[in-house]
């Protein structure tokens, strides 16, 4: 799956950085992200709260949910075509998928498919609105 410009890539515990350019920045190992982020809680805790970073991480994870949100968009509505064509929720339709009642049809696989990146994008949002 390609990476939008100006997004954040976890892979192979590092997190990368597509700039606006469409460059990819390799970034620092995600353990050593993690440490830094555990850094700043102590920070935290010892100094009290810092005005900027609070900001700062705010704006972080409101773009990040702004994205997933319109990905849930998109798919939604991928998901509605073909809820329309076989009139059924896609809830329904996967359920059913999962236990082998509706067949292994390339048409099934890709609306499974679609409702579970749909779902994990859901998960995703509701963890970093802290849901």
């Amino acid at each position: 799956m390609a990476v939008p410009k100006g997004d954040l890539e976890i892979s192979a515990g590092h997190v990368n950085f597509n700039n606006k350019l469409g460059i990819l920045m390799k970034g620092e190992p995600m353990s050593k992200t993690l440490a830094r982020v555990k850094n700043l809680e102590q920070f935290i805790a010892k100094h009290g709260d810092d005005v900027l970073i609070s900001r700062t991480i705010s704006k972080m994870l409101n773009y990040k949910i702004q994205q997933y949100e319109a990905e849930i968009r998109r798919l939604g509505k991928q998901l509605r075509k073909f809820e329309r064509v076989h009139k059924m929720k896609s809830a329904d339709f996967f359920r059913d998928f999962m236990e082998g009642k509706l067949g292994d049809d390339l048409d099934l696989v890709e609306w499974s498919s679609l409702y579970q990146m749909r779902q994990h994008l859901l998960e995703k949002k509701a963890v970093l609105e802290g849901a």
